[in-house]
């Protein structure tokens, strides 16, 4: 089976399409599947088409969708406005405000209206309803494991697949360059988007991570690999191609 594996997407439908396309992906061939590292929306200005893209993938079954730190930032920020609060400094920051705006077909400035309130808040009840229902912590192939960042070891006593919500809700904020780099798995290849991959670049190849010479294509590592383009700074979306079994198939035989 292909996986093609992708991640911070941050609003950006063009980006996101073209790479797909320019990778091979085929909607209708039952062989492919998405693989989204997190991070869906905020920042960029497609986020309806995002969504709605997102929608049909899940429609069609095409979409494994893993929870980000962005998702998350979308889950504190409906917190916020529910309390009748103007979100904090860092949703603006971040692009979540960004984000509910252009959700709600509307400019920045609704977010200091609590008239808009309701309306608001019944639109992200929608949207994190899609996040929630399809969401994962990770998801494992027969060679792979495709994270948000990195995974949560901090309890040597429990195993990372059983870590709970909250553990995988602290890991998703780390390097996840510095974290594999000096504690890899032994049998997967780890497979991650978050922090951007011209740090990796940077470091690998004594490039700078953003001026003239930075390079943001996919970075491989030794067992594992970053994904995520910076788009917003780049305009890159990356997406690889992972061809690899389902455990469902190892275990079957």
């Amino acid at each position: 089976m292909k996986f093609f594996a992708c991640s911070d997407i941050h609003s950006g439908y063009t980006p996101w399409i073209n790479a797909l396309n320019a990778a091979g992906f085929d909607i209708d061939n039952p062989d492919h599947m998405i693989v989204l590292c997190g991070d869906l929306f905020d920042r960029m200005s497609e986020t309806v088409a995002v969504y709605e893209f997102a929608k049909h993938l899940i429609d069609r079954n095409k979409l494994i969708y893993i929870k980000g730190n962005h998702e998350s930032l979308l889950f504190d920020c409906y917190e916020s406005i529910k309390r009748g609060k103007i979100p904090g400094f860092h949703h603006f920051h971040n692009g979540t405000v960004k984000t509910i705006c252009q959700l709600c077909g509307q400019n920045e400035w609704i977010i200091y209206d609590p008239e808009w309130y309701p309306k608001i808040l019944n639109k992200l009840e929608e949207v994190l309803q899609f996040i929630s229902k399809n969401t994962v912590n990770y998801f494992e192939t027969a060679n792979y494991v495709f994270v948000h960042a990195c995974l949560p070891r901090s309890d040597k006593e429990i195993p990372w697949r059983n870590a709970s919500d909250d553990a995988w809700g602290r890991a998703m904020w780390g390097n996840p360059f510095l974290d594999y780099l000096s504690d890899p798995l032994e049998d997967k290849t780890v497979v991650f988007g978050h922090w951007h991959c011209s740090f990796g670049w940077a470091y690998a190849e004594h490039r700078s991570e953003f001026g003239q010479d930075a390079k943001f294509d996919t970075f491989f590592g030794d067992g594992y690999i970053g994904l995520d383009g910076c788009v917003v700074h780049s305009g890159q979306c990356n997406v690889h191609v992972i061809e690899d079994n389902l455990l469902e198939e190892i275990k079957g035989g």
